[in-house]
């Protein structure tokens, strides 16, 4: 599946190139609320754990629908104005039409794609029931907070923004010193390669993304499948550091298209290897084989008779083992020692999960 954007009618104008604290906040907030797929992040998550301000990480948790897997809209840029301080940022929000808030947020907590519409919720009983319902069947937190929501979307918006400047002051605006230069670089960079190659440079915001034509147009692999029609409004493009492994697309008529992206994304041809160390591992005889090697190293011979196989069959696994890099050959007089490479298989975990989270 792929996330398809037709990029037909744009040219390098309509592709801007943002730096936005509010999106790496929610991002970071993502990371820590959800830090088991976040390597990246574990540092500054294990910070905040450390220093324990048990009431902000316990709305941290409430609101972490809205940063969740179908983060809020809102959250990223609603204009194609680059800005820089976060608590300005956070202030904006209080700009927002309820509605738009209240539609923005609902979407997120009930993971309804951006696009997806949802109507004007305060004047529909029927629709609030069926997003609420929604919500329930994923966790009743979610439906609870959905339905605050509904029900005083002032008081709602009061009290995340109020939320969203404590985490700023406490754990975001140090942070964002130390990768807001690194952003900086990636947005003079990726500003160069869009005034060369026009539209064409979206197709490298991902090593797997692929450039067609008729429309013209870029896919980007993703979990889910969307197609998103060119938009007057045009594209902007965020990269963040505390977003990856994921890749955000929302679009939304009326407003730009946001592209969320890692400036520094997984290495695909290493994920690429750990899916044949998962298919060659998918052997009980070649499971056994790491097992008896990873202590001490041993010739095909040695393995041959251990594992009473013919030596032939154990060369074959042999050299299956070490086409995928999980065992070393070292060579000791006439004979070669096969011993297990652990670092290979520590790694797997860490590369499938970014293989899957993308």
């Amino acid at each position: 599946m792929s996330v398809t954007i037709v990029i037909d009618q744009l040219d390098k104008r309509d592709i801007r190139v943002l730096t936005n604290p509010l999106t790496e906040l929610a991002a970071l907030l993502h990371a820590i609320t959800h830090g088991e797929h976040h390597p990246r992040s574990r540092t500054v998550r294990e910070h905040v754990y450390r220093i324990r301000n048990d009431d902000l990480l316990a709305h941290s948790l409430y609101y972490r629908p809205l940063y969740g897997a179908y983060i809020a809209r809102f959250f990223m840029p609603l204009t194609a104005v680059d800005k820089w301080d976060v608590h300005e940022e956070i202030d904006s929000l209080h700009e927002l039409d309820l509605d738009v808030f209240t539609k923005h947020a609902v979407s997120a907590i009930a993971d309804l794609p951006t696009g997806d519409h949802v109507g004007e919720l305060r004047d529909d009983p029927a629709l609030q029931k069926s997003v609420i319902d929604r919500a329930s069947r994923i966790a009743q937190a979610r439906a609870k907070l959905a339905g605050e929501i509904i029900e005083n979307p002032h008081q709602a918006l009061e009290g995340l923004t109020g939320f969203l400047h404590q985490v700023a002051t406490r754990w975001f605006n140090q942070e964002w010193e130390r990768v807001a230069p690194r952003l900086q670089t990636e947005k003079a960079s990726r500003e160069r390669q869009i005034l060369a190659e026009g539209p064409s440079a979206l197709a490298d915001i991902l090593p797997t993304a692929e450039e067609s034509f008729n429309p013209h147009r870029i896919s980007l692999d993703k979990l889910n499948h969307i197609y998103v029609p060119p938009r007057s409004e045009g594209i902007l493009l965020v990269p963040s550091h505390h977003l990856s492994p994921h890749l955000t697309v929302k679009h939304e008529e009326g407003l730009p298209v946001v592209v969320a992206y890692d400036p520094t994304p997984a290495d695909y041809e290493a994920s690429s290897l750990t899916m044949r160390r998962l298919a060659v591992l998918n052997d009980p005889t070649r499971v056994e084989i790491c097992r008896t090697v990873m202590r001490t190293p041993y010739s095909t011979l040695d393995l041959a008779e251990r594992m009473r196989m013919k030596p032939p069959q154990m060369a074959r696994h042999l050299r299956a083992l070490r086409e995928a890099e999980l065992v070393t050959a070292e060579r000791r007089g006439k004979y070669v020692l096969y011993g297990l490479d652990a670092r290979a298989l520590e790694t797997i975990g860490e590369q499938l999960m970014s293989h899957l989270q993308r």
